[in-house]
């Protein structure tokens, strides 16, 4: 196998394995031994889906980016059919669980069903409107997922009478929030679905009800594949975090102060991984206003206990005095370098570290003509290249770091070898120039390499591309389209693609190797400054003077989605390895974005005055690289806070976390079956509940024991030894998600849709609901009980009357709830993100809190309580926030980004803490500040 594996399978006897690979290659092992029995090859492109037939050991199907499906027989070694049809990308592909049909997803947005005797397409399923990632099959549907975030569910039986129907098929849909859906799984059974997003969520579904069940949990990065164990009791899930993991199937802000350079602009930044403090990394980061877009490689980072310390990383900063400042960042601080680099007479627009693992070169580029390159070890200038006549914009090292490309107002590029040079002492060698690369009849304004180093491109102010030979400088083919200055380039990872903006408001993407056009991305209304590729080629990102960014599909030429919260020009782009994209604007601030779902993770807003250039860190794509016009530079993180503790408290999911009254113990449970007990004041774990079952949800009695419920329908109340629980007995063994205790009541409910109320230790029991009860709360005075479903309704109860003495209703299913203290106010949260505040002597809805800017919290509000004097109220959402709002201005005041979907909260006021958790298990402890706002 030359290159990456994209997919496997077993054969139903087991016996044998098949590899997919990005080679256009499909490998066929022996499983028992691990030895080849051979290759298939004929597909003329990644080969993404192979599966073997259920009724034949011998044939296995396969799909490839060439548009085809193809048959093969393994016993001949030969191909059988060629199924053609598909305009797009075929990303998978399958069997009907009879084996007599073969049906196939692809990026046109269609599912094809096929006959297996002779290739003829049966039917085309349109009902998705973005390309389809996934297929699979039950024993009575087939599930297909998609970029969309739907999954539609067909039926078996009407799929296949349909062959001789020309009535179009209805399938049910799924909802999944706009997530691009990576993967699909029936459980054995096939009464319940599970889904992979690139949102990190792993969701379960109810088949036959068509229903959303609950989050099982969630990876640190989009997950990729999930998968049942043949018994149904595990769930195995995979993760672009390079993790996998197995599930129990039943169940920005700113981090260090800025450095500044006085008297300067920061015109341009550099970043480089450090490894035992020496600048040794296979890769680095670079970002000026004026070259190329570039994506970091990115590994996870150890963390404390406590705190996530910022990657380590060596950072340079280009300024408009001429002068190059150096700063080492390591344990979450700037450490400067103890030289500044001086030489340039102008401003400096470019600066790059060599990638070479053990080198320590910078090189610069500058308005005065010349390249520079420097000893990062002592800060020595090693060589001045003096060979352009005019100002050099930008400069670019291979990704190997053996050569280097500037590009200049001359007209001209140039190419340098510089193999010598690196294995020289001191690198006192002189470069040798390759090829000074002419024939633009304009400024040149960028220069890339492509990832590998064997194509090298040029593009500027002539509106023409050209592509050179990336190891000899010769030129390979003029690509000609744009009719107005190029400002950007990027190349996709396998190095085939181009895509370039320019000033007449399009990008194209182009295949570098025919030399052709493959499509033209139009939507801005302006010039368009930057551009990216994602690592993977999904999608492309730009920026421009219409303050948009956009994400676009570059095969197809079309706009996904368009990221709007910037006021003025956008001047770069960036996306990380897990997606996350980047951009920097004259307005001042960076923002974070989830460009499938078109959300905002986080507005950056330290920067006095517009942002030229941003990065993510080569280390860590949770920290981020900026420079200003404001003079300075800074380094940002987006999961953490000066006055928050996090500690890794669990290995998955945590359902619930709960404040003892005094604020000196907190309580989380979580969907690992773990229950612990925390010290506020230590952070440490001071104790464990054992249980049996995977406890849902718990709450603290006022003399500081803990209730709990459990999926097995348990009701229990510890004493402080957590040994022998007092048993309460609700008739039913089907699983709670919510409770509510205080010194009068005991509530609980869950998936039947039945309130359980324990008053005074009578017991009752209430269908109040039509469907599940996901919340439930207590107003101060013990006379009101709020419950919350999926019927979209919260019901107030009076305990004191025991009857029903309100309905108040949501666009969607009730999440969370909290009374204010004075018991005067109800706060409710929903599924879709918004949360209305009732006033409960009339039971009107005073305000609803929603914010219009694309920040605002837009998935599930799984925690709310209002502050003390009720002016206030804290809501945690999927979305990985924490915001605090002024109720009465309908406004956030305060926000808290966590490092991945929230899951709950807690709140002591006494104690001023807040307490919170998350979907990968950490728990976080936070001071809370009272403002004036």
């Amino acid at each position: 196998m030359a290159e990456a594996v994209t997919a496997c399978a077993y054969s139903a006897d087991g016996k044998r394995i098949a590899l997919a690979c990005r080679d256009s290659a499909v490998y066929v092992f022996e499983s028992s031994t691990g030895g080849e029995l051979g290759s298939l090859v004929g597909h003329t492109n990644w080969v993404v889906s192979c599966v073997f037939s259920p009724r034949d050991n011998n044939r296995i199907v396969t799909a490839a980016w060439d548009n085809s499906v193809r048959l093969w027989d393994l016993h001949q070694g030969t191909q059988i059919l060629v199924f053609l049809g598909h305009t797009r990308q075929v990303s998978a592909v399958t069997y009907t669980p009879d084996g007599r049909y073969i049906v196939s997803a692809s990026w046109d947005t269609t599912v094809r069903v096929w006959d297996i005797n002779t290739g003829h397409c049966l039917r085309v399923l349109k009902a998705h409107d973005k390309p389809v990632n996934v297929v699979c099959f039950s024993n009575k549907y087939m599930a297909t997922g998609s970029w969309d975030g739907i999954i539609h569910l067909w039926s078996l039986a009407d799929l296949t009478a349909s062959f001789l129907s020309p009535l179009p098929l209805s399938p049910l849909v799924l909802s999944n929030n706009s997530a691009s859906i990576r993967d699909l799984a029936f459980s054995p059974s096939g009464k319940q679905l599970v889904s992979a997003s690139v949102d990190k969520m792993i969701r379960l579904w109810d088949v036959g009800a068509g229903k959303f069940i609950t989050n099982m949990g969630s990876h640190a990065y989009p997950v990729t594949g999930c998968s049942y164990s043949p018994d149904g009791q595990r769930l195995v899930s995979s993760s672009d975090d390079g993790t996998v993991r197995v599930w129990a199937a039943k169940l920005g802000r700113q981090v260090l102060s800025p450095v500044t350079l006085s008297g300067a602009f920061i015109t341009c930044l550099a970043t480089l991984p450090l490894r035992s403090s020496t600048p040794s990394s296979s890769s680095s980061s670079s970002s000026s206003s004026s070259s190329s877009s570039s994506s970091s490689s990115s590994s996870s980072s150890s963390s404390s206990a406590n705190q996530t310390a910022s990657p380590a990383m060596m950072v340079a900063a280009g300024g408009s005095d001429c002068s190059i400042r150096m700063w080492m960042v390591k344990a979450d601080a700037w450490t400067p370098l103890p030289y500044t680099l001086l030489g340039h007479a102008r401003t400096l627009s470019s600066v790059c570290f060599c990638p070479r693992e053990g080198v320590t070169i910078i090189a610069s580029s500058s308005e005065d003509s010349t390249v520079r390159l420097w000893n990062t070890s002592n800060g020595q200038l090693i060589h001045t290249l003096t060979e352009h006549r005019d100002g050099v914009g930008c400069v670019s090292f291979s990704s190997d770091g053996l050569r280097l490309a500037t590009a200049s107002d001359d007209f001209t590029g140039q190419l340098w070898d510089l193999t010598d040079m690196l294995s020289s002492p001191g690198y006192q060698a002189k470069p040798k120039m390759i090829k000074e690369l002419q024939g633009h009849s304009g400024i040149v304004r960028t220069v890339a390499f492509a990832p590998a180093g064997k194509y090298l491109a040029t593009a500027g102010r002539d509106n023409n591309i050209r592509v050179w030979n990336g190891t000899t400088g010769d030129l390979i083919v003029i690509l000609s389209g744009h009719q107005d200055w190029i400002n950007c380039l990027s190349f996709s990872a396998d190095g085939v693609r181009l895509v370039s903006s320019a000033w007449d408001f399009n990008l194209k993407v182009w295949d570098v190797k025919k030399g052709k056009e493959i499509c033209t991305m139009k939507g801005h209304a302006a010039s368009v400054e930057t551009c990216a590729f994602a690592e993977d080629g999904r999608f492309v990102v730009s920026g421009g003077y219409d303050n948009s960014v956009n994400i676009w599909d570059p095969a197809a030429g079309t706009l996904l989605t368009t990221l709007t919260g910037h006021t003025m020009r956008v001047n770069a782009v960036c996306v990380s390895p897990d997606h996350r994209v980047i951009s920097a604007s004259d307005d001042g601030t960076i923002r974070v974005w989830a460009p499938m779902s078109g959300s905002e993770l986080a507005c950056l807003s330290g920067h006095s005055n517009g942002v030229l250039s941003c990065a993510f860190s080569p280390s860590d794509s949770l920290s981020i690289i900026s420079g200003s016009l404001d003079h300075s530079a800074k380094l940002w993180s987006l999961s953490s806070s000066d006055k928050v503790t996090k500690v890794k408290g669990h290995e998955t999911w945590v359902n619930q976390c709960a404040f003892s009254p005094d604020g000196k113990q907190m309580a989380s449970c979580a969907s690992d079956g773990s229950v612990k007990l925390w010290d506020t004041k230590s952070s440490l774990c001071s104790s464990s509940v054992p249980s049996s079952a995977i406890i849902s949800s718990c709450a603290f009695h006022p003399d500081g024991r803990l209730l709990t419920v459990d999926e097995n329908g348990g009701v229990k109340l510890w004493d402080s030894a957590y040994i022998n629980p007092t048993k309460y007995d609700t008739g039913s063994t089907a699983p709670l998600r919510t409770c509510a205790i205080d010194s009068k009541l005991i509530v609980a409910a869950g998936w039947t849709s039945q309130v359980y109320i324990w008053q005074h230790g009578q017991f009752s029991s209430h269908k109040f609901h039509k469907d599940w009860v996901d919340c439930c709360a207590i107003a101060p005075n013990s006379d009101w009980i709020a419950t919350g479903a999926r019927d979209n309704q919260v019901l107030i109860y009076s305990s004191s009357k025991r009857t029903i003495i309100a309905r108040l209703s949501h666009d969607s299913w009730v999440t969370s709830l909290s009374f204010s203290s004075d018991g005067n106010y109800l706060a409710t949260g929903c599924f879709e993100g918004t949360i209305r505040v009732w006033d409960m002597r009339n039971y009107e809805c005073l305000q609803t809190l929603r914010r219009p800017h694309p920040s605002s919290q837009h998935h599930s509000i799984t925690g709310l309580s209002f502050t003390p004097n009720g002016g206030k109220l804290i809501s945690v959402s999927m979305d990985t926030s924490l915001l605090i709002w002024n109720v009465t201005r309908g406004k956030v005041v305060s926000e808290f980004v966590h490092a991945a979907p929230a899951t709950c909260f807690s709140f002591n006021s006494s104690a001023r803490l807040l307490s919170s958790a998350d979907s990968v298990g950490n728990v976080y402890l936070l001071e809370y500040v009272a403002s004036s706002n």
